[in-house]
């Protein structure tokens, strides 16, 4: 059984820079010991900053312990204040939603492994001073013959933000530098709850225009199918369930196409 442990780490405003290397340093530490599962570093407190919460997540009690008490009395953490809370417990506190997720798999070689965590330190230290930076979760790997497969999910507050990072020059030198090790880097965007119905090459609208849009499509669709096909299907004896699931069926075909795109073509205002 899995065992977590949450910790909120607290530093003045005229260390935040060295406060991100340490928390590289921090999450390094963790990754290369036995029975690491995944670390979870969440957004700053929304009004308490550049406070930070870290969720460290072993194979058992024991592991994370093992880890936990090895680091506890090194310099590292000298002058921070830590605090050790219930995992469950960070939600209301580290909200994590609106932001922008990128899934990024990368598949390396195992006899490298060494060599990409550091790379990984690097990058997390780095990307960590970039505007709009919301955290990331970091997932041991999965084996697959010759090659190891490493999770990471990286959020930032916007869109503009994360295409920031991507696109800036010093990503693109710490890539270079990964030819050696990452045989592919894979990544994929997690979207809204309506992605497929939204273009996705520029800045979203905001998720309440989103909402309002799609309510707008799907009334009108459904009330005419309560008013006349549902009806008529009863009239044939065709089985409510069966009656249901076509009356479904038609409605998200029609409100993917034609509905939807009409609907964003009259409402580019």
């Amino acid at each position: 059984m899995t065992a977590r442990l949450a910790v909120i780490i607290s530093t003045s405003v005229d260390k935040e820079q060295l406060f991100s290397t340490w928390k590289a340093d921090f999450i390094r530490s963790a990754t290369g010991q036995p029975g690491f599962v995944s670390v979870e570093s969440l957004p700053k407190y929304p009004h308490q900053q550049p406070n930070t919460a870290l969720v460290f997540t072993f194979g058992s009690e024991v592991e994370l312990r093992n880890w936990y008490n090895q680091q506890k009395d090194r310099p590292r953490f000298a002058g921070l204040q830590i605090q050790n809370v219930p995992a469950t417990s960070l939600g209301k506190d580290y909200p994590v939603h609106g932001s922008v997720t990128d899934v990024i798999t990368n598949v390396i070689r195992p006899d490298h492994e060494r060599e990409y965590l550091d790379w990984i330190r690097r990058i997390q230290m780095i990307q960590s001073e970039f505007p709009g930076h919301c955290g990331l979760y970091f997932q041991s790997p999965v084996y697959h013959r010759h090659t190891a497969e490493w999770l990471i999910l990286l959020r930032f507050e916007t869109l503009k933000d994360l295409e920031a990072w991507h696109a800036s020059s010093v990503r693109q030198h710490l890539l270079s530098e990964a030819q050696d090790f990452v045989v592919v880097i894979q990544r994929q965007r997690v979207q809204g709850a309506f992605a497929d119905w939204f273009p996705t090459t520029s800045l979203p609208p905001p998720r309440r225009k989103q909402t309002l849009l799609v309510l707008l499509v799907i009334f009108p669709v459904v009330a005419l199918q309560q008013r006349f096909l549902s009806p008529l299907l009863r009239s044939w004896g065709v089985n409510p369930s069966l009656s249901i699931f076509i009356c479904n069926a038609l409605s998200v075909h029609l409100v993917a196409w034609p509905m939807m795109p009409l609907a964003q073509f009259i409402m580019q205002w």
